[in-house]
């Protein structure tokens, strides 16, 4: 049966000391299309296993000067990798148990047919196929793992906002050269912004792999990864295809980093600048208001200490605010409403500002005889007047004006 499809041909080397068994082992071997060495004895046999690697040792027990269990001993502690099946046609001393107790692959017994034989060293090239593959799928699960175990790390370092810039880059590269398939001789270095960051070890040669950093279409750096020693051939020069595509992935990272950084100064700036232009805004708005507190203090005090009695009114005639000067002859209360009385003086005023309000004219010197009992006689003129805008800005907030609304007062001015 020729070799088994999918599985590769396997490296043997044949120990016995009988060699019609020898020839008769040989040409099964190349029918089934693996290759091949002899030896006749066990000395012979460990010259050729120290300096070739097998797949599989295949010797008899009983030999001269050194035996098939020695030989299995040996090439288990030398070569752990490689499978041994012990041949032997002496049964009593030693059980199949006992043989694989000690390492061995399998264990035939003489005599055998050829069809056994094969089927042993199918088995033995299955196995060995089924343990290649889980040993590679296991290795590249486990270069994933570093792989994500490197993006991860380099996304959180960059999320340390205690760290300085310089400080992040430093770290970032000794943490890129444990991703990579051989770290051991793994070399990086950084190019940002026309700084370099490096690894201790780093030096360039003929192994690298490069990926450039842009950040909003702009050349900003570079990020290098070298190999210091010549490696296995593989996607691209000894690097894997997953390798390039993890370098890429971090110069992307990198650039984003650096708009992100970008974004967070400008904001820092333009912060910066409304935190200045507020600061200004509030002097200013501090020096208007104090401004505006000495002009209300100062009409303020022309208006309660004018020697004319002043009344003011809403379009409702209620009052909105007098002063204390001849209020004395009038019967009203701000914040109500200005109705006649049986005093004289009241009822012409209140006649004069409902005359204002419905004409919209104001009156002027309008005089008004009444008796008073310290003098016996008095003359007094009444005006009254629409307060306009102007006034309004400037006295409106001394006055309890609300400048939605129009106003009226009566200036009472006694001769």
């Amino acid at each position: 049966m020729p070799n088994q499809p999918g599985s590769e041909k396997l490296q043997i080397l044949l120990i016995d000391d009988d060699e019609d068994y020898l020839s008769f082992l040989a040409a099964v071997l190349t029918s089934l299309g693996h290759d091949f060495d002899q030896a006749t004895d066990g000395f012979g046999a460990q010259q050729k296993y120290k300096t070739k690697q097998y797949d599989l040792i295949i010797s008899d027990i009983i030999m001269p000067e050194m035996s098939g269990i020695e030989i299995l001993k040996h090439v288990k502690n030398t070569h752990p990798k490689t499978d041994v099946i012990l041949i032997t046609g002496y049964t009593k001393e030693y059980t199949f148990s006992d043989i694989i107790k000690l390492g061995a692959a399998d264990f035939i017994e003489k005599p055998f047919t050829k069809d056994t034989f094969e089927a042993k060293i199918n088995r033995i090239q299955r196995e060995r196929a089924l343990l290649n593959e889980l040993h590679e799928k296991t290795h590249n699960i486990s270069k994933r793992v570093k792989e994500l175990d490197c993006l991860c790390n380099i996304n959180n370092l960059f999320e340390k906002e205690y760290l300085s810039l310089d400080q992040l880059l430093k770290r970032s590269i000794h943490i890129i050269a444990e991703a990579w398939q051989y770290p051991e001789h793994t070399a990086v270095r950084l190019i940002y912004n026309s700084q370099y960051y490096q690894t201790a070890n780093f030096i360039k040669t003929a192994w690298q792999l490069k990926s450039t950093i842009t950040c909003q279409g702009e050349h900003i750096g570079c990020l290098e990864v070298y190999y210091l020693k010549k490696m296995p051939v593989s996607h691209e020069g000894p690097f894997l295809k997953e390798e390039r595509n993890l370098i890429n992935v971090m110069a992307q990272m990198f650039g984003k980093l650096t708009a992100r950084l970008n974004a967070e100064k400008r904001l820092w700036l333009a912060n910066k600048r409304l935190e200045q232009k507020v600061a200004e805004r509030t002097i200013g708005l501090s020096d208007a208001l104090e401004k505006q507190m000495e002009m209300q203090s100062e009409l303020s005090a022309v208006f309660f200490s004018n020697t004319d009695g002043i009344i003011t009114i809403d379009t409702e005639m209620r009052v909105i605010r007098k002063n204390n000067v001849n209020m004395n002859f009038l019967n009203i209360d701000e914040g109500h409403p200005f109705k006649p009385h049986h005093n004289h003086l009241q009822n012409e005023c209140h006649k004069i500002l409902q005359n204002t309000l419905a004409n919209k004219k104001g009156v002027k010197d309008y005089r008004v005889e009444m008796s008073c009992s310290t003098d016996g006689h008095a003359v007094i003129l009444l005006n009254s007047a629409l307060l306009i805008d102007q006034i309004l800005k400037k006295c409106g907030s001394i006055m309890g004006f609300n400048h939605s609304q129009s106003f009226w007062f009566i200036q009472i001015q006694r001769l």
